[in-house]
């Protein structure tokens, strides 16, 4: 099964993407991964002018936190 992105519409603001997977908010960070000092995290920020943002929930997207596809592609299995 892929992960795709979901549309968020979020208010103006700076929010936190998870790239660890371990956040119970999606995209979002929560906080969940506090005591490992998550290294995955990137602040971004939402303008008025943002509307509908499309985050990367899978967490392999070459420019967190926007979704560039990546989820449609497998990743390459060398042991294959």
């Amino acid at each position: 099964m892929t992960v795709g992105p979901r549309p968020r519409t979020l208010v103006p603001g700076d929010y936190l993407w998870c790239g660890c997977g371990r956040s119970g908010a999606g995209a979002l960070c929560d906080g969940r991964d506090a005591g490992n000092s998550c290294r995955q995290q990137r602040r971004f920020t939402v303008t008025p002018r943002s509307g509908t943002v499309w985050l990367c929930e899978c967490g392999r997207t070459g420019t967190p936190p926007w979704c560039d596809g990546r989820h449609n592609h497998p990743p390459n299995d060398s042991a294959a």
